[in-house]
């Protein structure tokens, strides 16, 4: 297999390993070394003992601003617009009319008169009860309602009634962090209070508002009843007899009404401001989304070819010990190569923590292990191939360069690249992705085809 170099990095570091490979042979004084073999390989090329490494900081999100403004509305359109063009220049033919027009669409909506409220909660908290009861109060016109689960999607509505019947949930108390860093305006609303003890209602309310803190003001956690339990009466009647029976009570939502009120009538702007800056992010997702999908169609013969490389340094080379020197200098450029193909520059010493990042990230996971398990006994079934160890080596660089790869292309979607940072990767969102990306390929199917496909090729070029 002819194939033209122009990587620095790669010529470098495969030169280096076939070199060390020779001297290795011609100096058996040199002493041991224990064989590491294929757990090199397995470790990516991480190189430990050859490759600086670095740790990246912890992350955190930035504190969010306490209102959009409409120039932040309209840079977010215009970065809707930007990455319409980075579309249209990487995909030429793509049919991006729709994307077109929901742009046009969305500067518009900070003119809108009508305001759109959501109800969420959990079931049986009491969505539809709540939203009968509201209908038959006065509140400011026009409204449009909805109701749905709290996992759900509210990135449209202006106001939501987030609804409890008692304690928060810790999925409860993520969901609401979430929605205030997206800027939604939030009501938490403690429904079915009828039903606790005062003492124990108290002591809940209390709950809510230490555990929301940091999320919510006070005068935003409401207690309420959307349906009371009806009340046993009895009744004496004149010739002495006792009539006993149910008498339904009305709604006690008159705090909810009354601040639901003052929001939509003294944050009107600032609510629509805030939605519509959510709009135009969702849309800048659907269109990053689609080029992603034209990125990644790029990137897939890069990683095979990257892949058939590594697999045949690996099945190459007399060394086992050194396969990992030369698997390191393929994952490197490897990952320089895709940051260029997601327009983010990653530097030499960036792409030398990653690789060696995740080599160490699949031993401490576990997946080296799992991976062999799945490997080997595909190979096992050809005595004299297995045998020849330097195939079990080249089929699992070739494996793992292609999870390598595949990870950095869900971290790059996601993420950009501090060329600034020692590291430039968030490591834990990097091993994040690399467990979501090793647990889809490591289906039955997927080894039954990936690893005769890459004896085939080393056969080839052997």
């Amino acid at each position: 297999m002819a194939i033209k170099f122009r990587k620095p990095v790669l010529i470098g570091g495969v030169g280096l390993s076939f070199g060390l490979s020779l001297w290795w042979l011609l100096q058996p004084s040199l002493g041991e070394v224990k064989e590491l073999g294929l757990m090199g390989v397995m470790l990516l090329g991480g190189g430990l003992w050859w490759w600086k490494q670095g740790r990246s900081p912890s992350v955190t999100l930035p504190p969010s601003p306490a209102k959009i403004t409409q120039k932040e509305v309209e840079g977010a359109i215009q970065q809707g617009y930007t990455l319409l063009e980075t579309l249209t220049q990487e995909a030429p033919d793509a049919d991006i009319t729709d994307l077109k027009a929901a742009l046009g669409e969305i500067r518009p909506k900070l003119d809108r008169e009508g305001l759109k409220l959501a109800i969420a909660g959990s079931p049986l908290t009491g969505k539809t009860a709540l939203h009968q009861a509201l209908t038959q109060v006065s509140l400011p016109d026009p409204l449009t309602w909805r109701e749905g689960p709290v996992e759900g999607e509210f990135t449209d509505e202006d106001l939501m009634i987030f609804l409890t019947s008692g304690d928060l949930t810790e999925s409860d108390l993520q969901r609401l962090k979430h929605l205030k860093h997206q800027h939604q305006r939030v009501i938490l609303a403690f429904n079915k209070q009828d039903r606790y003890p005062p003492e124990e209602k108290a002591l809940i309310l209390q709950q809510l508002r230490w555990r929301t803190q940091t999320i919510l003001s006070p005068q935003d956690i409401i207690p309420l009843a959307a349906a009371p339990a009806p009340v046993k009466v009895r009744q004496h009647q004149a010739n002495g007899e006792i009539r006993e029976y149910w008498e339904d009570q009305k709604p006690e939502i008159e705090e909810l009404r009354d601040r639901v009120t003052t929001i939509l009538s003294q944050e009107k702007t600032a609510l629509i401001t805030a939605t519509t800056w959510r709009e135009a992010l969702q849309l800048q997702t659907q269109i990053q989304t689609r080029l992603n999908q034209v990125r990644r169609d790029r990137a897939m013969p890069i990683i095979e070819k990257y892949q058939w490389i590594a697999a045949t340094a690996a099945f190459a080379n007399p060394v086992p010990t050194l396969d990992l020197l030369a698997t390191a200098a393929i994952n490197a450029q490897l990952v320089i190569d895709l940051g260029k193909l997601y327009q983010q520059k990653i530097t030499l010493a960036q792409a030398q923590t990653a690789t060696g990042t995740i080599g160490q990230l699949m031993v401490k996971l576990g997946l080296v292990e799992l991976s062999y398990k799945a490997i080997s006994p595909l190979l096992k079934s050809n005595t004299v191939t297995y045998i020849a160890g330097g195939v079990l080596e080249g089929v699992s660089a070739a494996y793992f360069t292609r999870l390598a790869a595949l990870s950095i292309i869900e971290y790059l979607q996601e993420q950009t690249i501090n060329p600034n940072s020692e590291t430039g990767f968030n490591l834990d969102q990097l091993s994040e992705k690399l467990q979501q990306v090793f647990h889809h390929n490591q289906r039955n199917q997927f080894f039954r085809q990936f690893v005769p496909q890459t004896m085939k090729r080393l056969a080839v070029d052997s």
